[in-house]
Parts: structure tokens; sequence; C-alpha cells
């Protein structure tokens, strides 16, 4: 995902996420990545959160990855426990996927490419 630094963060669409990167000015653009255990499904439309739709979920023993197609066209990968609950997505697989923040990485832009 990319993003421009603002004050405050990292605008990412409409969204800006509470992470600092190291080295980056007011405006510059910033390519960060996520791992999918560090993502989580959460209920509503919480401040930072990424909207989109299921549209697959794979079952892995233990882990349970699901695709999901974001509003704004991008589709992202989110791993959680297989016994988690499908209450926080609604009956047309609508969700909102929120990552930890604390384990948003900036790419260098030569290891990206």
């Amino acid at each position: 995902m990319t993003g421009t630094v603002e004050t405050g963060g990292l605008r990412i669409n409409d969204l800006l996420w509470p992470v600092s990167v190291d080295g980056a000015k007011t405006g510059d653009l910033v390519t960060v990545s996520v791992r999918p255990e560090h993502l989580a499904i959460e209920p509503g439309g919480q401040l930072g959160s990424i909207a989109g739709t299921v549209i697959s979920a794979t079952f892995l023993g233990a882990t349970r990855r699901l695709t999901i197609r974001c509003d704004d066209g991008l589709h992202i990968l989110v791993e959680e426990p297989s016994t988690a609950t499908a209450g926080n997505r609604a009956r047309d697989g609508r969700v909102h996927v929120r990552p930890d923040y604390a384990h948003v990485v900036a790419l260098d832009r030569e290891a990206a490419w």
C-alpha cells in the first residue's frame, strides 16, 4: 500500500494511519507492508479501518486466510484464527480491516521492486 506522509501519520486513500516513517517528510510517498496476521477484522467503520468485501476464505487448519477486496479495488489478505467468529462480518460479506500499527513496515523503494 502506498500513502502520503502527513502530520500525525500516513494517509492511505482517505485513512490516516498513526504510523511514523523514519526519514520521511510531509508530502513524501511511502509504500508500506503489513503481514496478513497483523490485520484484524473488526466491527463497524472504526477510525483507520479499511472497508471491503470478503471474496474468498481458505481454511488452513489453525488459521483461516481471507481475501478482501477493498472499496478502492485493492486486494488484501487477512489471516485469523480458525476459531474466530464471523460476527464481525455482515451477511453480504462486508468487513472492516484494521492493521496492528506496530507492525506496519515502510519498504525501501529499491527493496520493494
